[in-house]
């Protein structure tokens, strides 16, 4: 069975999947090709430091709708107590954190890193430091052209994360069908200016509206940057958004207040005393600042409609997300019409391509991180029994 299979990337599915090959099979020859200088870069920072492995229950329908089928599928064949087990038996014994999923007992991100590379060099993996150019057949093998160098294998992961322009034009190339990909998960810039409210966080009802229309209502910690809002409502949300590909500026909105059942008696009280009972003081400032009030005016019923409006739902109006590399997932990547069961290409069953690089992506909550992973497991126990 000794057979020589390069993972090409160093994020989360081809780092957990190729030390749980070499450990299932030591007599495969097993490389890493990574383009940076470091591995788990993204894997290192992912969960906000704490890296947030799967959520507390599976859910294939938070992934985007041309997955769904597929990932149930595949959450059918490795479910999540079985995930947790392989996770286990590479060395990463994870816990449960109630309201938010399954994490490492150290809950360190960097930690994993520090935890795989040290399998990695135990088990006498190698990991090249190139950058992937392209692929083709040899003889029934794979050559796979580096910056530098040209190695043959007998099998490829790809499992490179976000399509970039690069691994876009590798795979056209070769008659594989990509689909646009666009920032997702990502901070969202807003035509307000909410310079003076940076920093500032609280619990809200928020509310994307596109032309006025609801399109989703959700509740969680609203956080302000110094042109945005982010925070992992705002996330979820603008994915939803990245994949209106026409969308032009002003055509969403973003509602932030308390819940409608919230009750509170603001009558007779001043504007400033009423908002400080509910808000801190940047978005106190932010609110009397923006819709011009006078502080120490008092609150008579006309005056309460107004404000009530402004507590439950004080819009912002969506400008653009942020960039590609502030995103935590990318949307879009190689069509799953591509691949098949076994994430092998059609065109070339010695290929295969897992986890970001594929159209898939899920919400904020260890969704993503659980789908790349399980998806180079899947890999791995084709790549064992045949």
């Amino acid at each position: 069975m000794n057979q020589k299979v390069i993972f090409i990337g160093g994020g989360a599915a081809s780092l957990t999947s190729a030390v749980l090959l070499k450990k299932e099979e030591p007599s495969f020859d097993v490389i890493i090709v990574e383009k940076d200088k470091k591995l788990g870069k993204k894997l290192s920072a992912t969960g906000g430091g704490k890296c947030n492995v799967a959520p507390l229950k599976d859910n294939p329908y938070v992934y985007n709708p041309a997955a769904i089928e597929m990932v149930e599928s595949l959450f059918d064949e490795i479910p999540l107590h079985d995930y947790l087990n392989i996770l286990e038996s590479i060395g990463l014994d994870t816990k449960a954190i109630k309201d938010y999923g399954f994490y490492p007992i150290h809950e360190s991100a960097p930690q994993v890193v520090k935890n795989l590379y040290h399998q990695i060099n135990k088990l006498g993996i190698k990991v090249i430091y190139d950058e992937f150019v392209d692929y083709s057949e040899k003889d029934g093998r794979v050559l796979v052209e580096l910056k530098e160098q040209f190695l043959e294998a007998d099998k490829v992961v790809i499992a490179t994360g976000g399509l970039n322009e690069d691994m876009r034009h590798i795979f056209e190339s070769h008659g594989v069908i990509t689909t646009k990909t666009y920032p997702g998960l990502c901070p969202i810039k807003v035509k307000e200016d909410v310079s003076n409210l940076f920093g500032c966080r609280f619990e809200a009802v928020i509310t994307l509206l596109y032309k006025k229309n609801i399109v989703r209502q959700t509740y969680g910690e609203v956080q302000f940057k110094k042109d945005g809002l982010s925070g992992i409502p705002i996330f979820n949300l603008s994915s939803l958004i990245s994949r209106e590909e026409n969308f032009k500026s002003g055509d969403y909105q973003i509602s932030v207040g308390l819940p409608d059942n919230f009750e509170i008696n603001i009558l007779g009280k001043t504007i400033e005393e009423a908002l400080f009972m509910l808000f801190k003081e940047e978005y106190v400032n932010y609110l009397i600042e923006k819709h011009k009030f006078n502080r120490k005016e008092l609150i008579d019923l006309s005056l309460e409609k107004k404000l009530l409006s402004i507590i439950h739902n004080e819009p912002f109006t969506v400008d653009s997300l942020y960039e590609m590399k502030d995103a935590q997932v990318t949307i879009g990547g190689v069509s799953l019409g591509e691949i098949d069961q076994n994430f092998a290409l059609n065109n070339n069953k010695n290929i295969y391509v897992v986890g970001e690089a594929l159209d898939v992506d899920g919400i904020c909550g260890g969704y993503n991180l659980r789908f790349a992973i399980t998806s180079g497991f899947k890999v791995v126990f084709e790549l064992l029994n045949n």
